[in-house]
């Protein structure tokens, strides 16, 4: 059953005790009250809340004992119940909200905001579990409880510390939760294909260099926050799809690291993901063989002939001067430029360089 609109669905479960799937996204009426007798639906294995105004999951969500999707991304809600820690079925826990970069560019500068979930203990019951994020750990026992979720394939995770209303990285607690996020990140090696980690500090490096035993198996990972350098098991991701990288103030020559990596498609340059210099980020006939699609966001390139052979999407998002792209004519796979910058001047001549391009590739403004 899918409820569209504003209004507020029904909420007299008992009627309709057979449903498996119920989809409330986007229903602005709902509330915490309506879902209280949520129980009633025995046989409900998927319950999306997604987009709607509920800011709280009631206890009895725990009693859905067939659920194995529950979808509250886009919500208020900032919690997840202790007592739903016994939903042994549930697969995809799917929560907080998109990552979203405000950018400021007159001043070539901005802020980053998300919404995460915080995992109660316990969480090591829920064996199903597949896909969980984005989630905060508040407590050391919780981050050792996900390192015993043996399927888990995704995971989204804010691992900053947070006293009140300040970001911390000092004291005790600090690093014994960095050790136990090492630990379970060795212990889900084998287990985990996708990888989110957020951290509004400077502790990533560190948590990184540490593992002893690398996710080598990933086919997608997320890093934002403070690297500098990318860790040295980054080179043997074989099977790795998709790179996105934010506010790592990377080194230039780490991105060299990423040239070999034989299955990569997709790489995501984001805001501050280079360290701020003159110099153009230079791509020539060395390595990127496979890549299809790169997105950058205020990051100024050159494309050498040679460069990127397999390229098919360019995504340019944020601040650049007059001279920030240059080289685009050497793309020769190019099908699609997307264009969500400030600089007009820069618009018109990559729209002409796409005009006489031999693939005549579609050209998107936001």
């Amino acid at each position: 059953l899918t409820v569209f609109g504003d209004g507020i669905p029904f909420h007299n479960y008992g009627r309709t005790r057979l449903l498996r799937v119920l989809d409330l996204q986007g229903c602005k009426g709902l509330r915490h009250n309506h879902l209280k007798n949520i129980s009633q639906l025995f046989l409900l294995s998927f319950l999306s809340l997604r987009n709607s105004s509920v800011e709280k999951l009631p206890d009895s969500i725990g009693d859905l004992p067939n659920l194995q999707t529950l979808d509250i991304r886009g919500t208020g809600i900032k919690k997840f119940p202790g007592a739903a820690v016994k939903l042994k079925k549930l697969a995809y826990l799917l929560a907080g909200t998109k990552f979203h970069f405000e950018a400021n560019r007159v001043e070539f500068s901005g802020s980053w905001s998300y919404e995460s979930l915080r995992m109660p203990t316990g969480v090591g019951k829920m064996k199903g579990l597949r896909n969980l994020g984005l989630i905060t750990v508040t407590n050391s026992i919780v981050l050792r409880q996900i390192g015993k979720l043996t399927q888990l394939q995704k995971l989204s995770i804010d691992v900053t510390v947070r006293y009140v209303r300040r970001v911390v990285h000092i004291g005790p607690e600090y690093t014994r939760r960095k050790e136990h996020f090492v630990d379970l990140l060795s212990k889900l090696d084998s287990c985990l294909r996708s990888l989110t980690i957020l951290d509004n500090g400077n502790g990533l490096g560190q948590i990184l260099n540490n593992l002893h035993r690398p996710p080598l198996l990933l086919h997608d990972i997320q890093l934002v926050g403070f690297l500098q350098t990318l860790p040295v098991w980054v080179a043997s991701l074989n099977r790795i799809v998709k790179i996105t990288l934010r506010f790592t103030f990377l080194m230039r020559d780490a991105v060299r690291v990423l040239k070999n990596l034989p299955a990569l498609a997709q790489l995501v340059l984001g805001y501050n993901s280079l360290d701020e210099c003159d110099e153009q980020l230079v791509f020539d006939h060395n390595g990127f063989k496979g890549l299809k699609l790169l997105h950058m966001e205020s990051v100024d390139v050159s494309f050498r002939e040679g460069a990127l052979p397999n390229l098919e999407w360019l995504k340019l998002i944020g601040h650049f001067g007059d001279q920030s792209i240059s080289g685009m004519q050497h793309l020769h796979s190019l099908k699609e430029v997307y264009l969500d910058i400030g600089n007009e001047r820069l618009q018109e001549m990559i729209r002409t360089t796409a005009a006489v391009h031999l693939n005549r590739p579609k050209f998107v403004i936001a």
